[in-house]
Parts: structure tokens; C-alpha cells; sequence
């Protein structure tokens, strides 16, 4: 027979979990450092742009000074800039002129050896073609040591030479048209060369 004492009955474990509508006792000493750690950097950002505005307004004439004087120099630079561009057209334009005139002044020259050679071979008629060639070889060499050397007394040096060699030549052919006995060969002029020729310093 069941025992239904109630003195009997196994005592209820307590209930440790609170109720539902009581609440729990928030954490406010974190929250409290966030908001203190917040508005002081806000100050902060506050401070420093009240301190670069006031600096600002104070120092405004001296800004628009500098952009004022960093913006007429850009404007100068570049008007000069432009001024050097314009110099450098017109010298590269100079120059090649020059070198179009010179070069056509040289063709002129050569023109006037090829035309000499051309001359000898018809006035020296029994003289062999490879003299006339050896004289033209000579001048045309004489010519481009005139027109070419970088050394300013050997370019006066060879021009001197070149204007020598080429009155010889004329005053042989000259010779030819007067009416006395002459030499089958520019005799002058080949005496001209072979001075010339041993003037010359030795290979090596």
C-alpha cells in the first residue's frame, strides 16, 4: 500500500534560474570608457579644425599671395619655355639653310673639277685617261681637306693648296691656246702634285 504522507515526499530542488522578468544587472563601467574615450577624441577633431581655421583665416592673405606667385610663375615658365621653343626652331632652321648652302657650294666645286677634267682630256688629247683621273682624284681630295677639316689653319692650309692646284691648271690650259710650242702633258700642274705628294708625312 503506497505511503502518501507528505512529510514523506522528497523535497523540490530549488529553481536557480531567475524569472524571466527580472532583469540583469547591466555592465556600465565598459560603456562609460567608450563614451569618455569617444568624446575626447571629438574634441580633439574639434580642436583641430577650429585651430586649422583660425590659421587659415589668419594666414589667408599670404595663401592667396603664394598661389597668386606660384601662378605667375607657372605663366612665366611657360612663356619662356615657348620663347626657347621659337629660338630653337629658328636655329635648327638656320642651320639648315647653312648646311644646304654649303652643300650645294661644295657640288659647285666638284661640278668645277668634273668640268677641268673634262677640259684636260680634250686639250691633252695623247694624254692618258689615268692622269687626268690622278689629277682630278688630287683636287677633289685637296677640296674635301678645305671644306672638311676641323682644324682651322690645316682647312686655310689645304684651301691655299687648292686654289694653287687649280691655277695650275688653268695657267696649263691657258698655255694650249697660245701660239707657242707645248708639252703633251700638264707639265705645271703634274710639278704641282708631286710637291704636294712629297710634303706629305709618311704612312705609319
Amino acid at each position: 500500500m503506497q505511503d502518501t504522507n507528505p512529510d514523506t515526499t522528497p523535497d523540490a530542488t530549488p529553481d536557480a534560474t531567475p524569472d524571466a522578468g527580472q532583469a540583469a544587472t547591466p555592465d556600465t563601467g565598459r560603456d562609460t570608457g567608450r563614451d569618455n574615450i569617444g568624446g575626447y577624441i571629438a574634441r580633439i577633431i574639434y580642436t583641430l579644425k577650429t585651430e586649422s581655421a583660425a590659421w587659415k583665416k589668419t594666414h589667408l592673405p599670404e595663401l592667396d599671395k603664394l598661389r597668386h606667385d606660384r601662378a605667375l610663375a607657372e605663366l612665366q615658365l611657360k612663356h619662356r619655355l615657348a620663347q626657347l621653343d621659337i629660338r630653337l626652331q629658328e636655329e635648327c632652321t638656320r642651320i639648315r639653310m647653312e648646311e644646304e648652302r654649303q652643300t650645294a657650294q661644295f657640288q659647285e666645286f666638284l661640278d668645277s673639277i668634273d668640268e677641268m677634267k673634262a677640259n684636260m682630256l680634250t686639250s691633252y688629247a695623247s694624254m692618258p685617261k689615268p692622269i687626268a683621273l690622278m689629277i682630278h682624284h688630287h683636287a677633289a681630295e685637296l677640296l674635301k681637306e678645305a671644306w672638311f677639316s676641323q682644324d682651322t689653319r690645316e682647312r686655310l692650309r689645304n684651301q691655299t693648296r687648292f686654289t694653287a692646284l687649280m691655277l695650275t691648271i688653268t695657267e696649263d690650259l691657258s698655255q694650249l691656246q697660245a701660239d707657242t710650242p707645248h708639252s703633251a702633258l700638264p707639265e705645271k700642274t703634274l710639278a704641282f702634285i708631286r710637291e704636294h705628294t712629297a710634303c706629305l708625312p709618311e704612312a705609319g
